[in-house]
């Protein structure tokens, strides 16, 4: 999950940072806004997860150095093994 601060307009959110991650990973990946500052990226099979999330949390800071963002990694099995734990996980790690 990544959560964004200080985002000044809702094109941000909706459009233009979507479109920043979506060359960061692949075509099966899945970019999704949860809550009015948080998207999630669910990666599927990915070899190593926590290297695109610091890709992902570089590109948004050099694209958009206003915003403040912080990432909240989580993988499944290994730190939960339900959708709902995945999401409340990732949400206590960007908190």
């Amino acid at each position: 999950m990544i959560k964004l601060d200080h985002l000044d307009s809702q094109s941000l959110f909706l459009t233009d940072i979507p479109g920043l991650i979506k060359y960061l990973i692949r075509d099966g990946d899945t970019i999704g806004a949860i809550q009015n500052n948080k998207l999630a990226i669910l990666l599927c099979f990915a070899d190593n997860p926590n290297s695109i999330a610091r890709r992902i949390e570089n590109k948004i800071q050099y694209e958009i150095p206003r915003i403040k963002i912080k990432v909240g990694e989580v993988c499944f099995p290994v730190n939960a093994t339900t959708a709902e734990d995945l999401f409340r996980e990732s949400l206590n790690r960007v908190f």
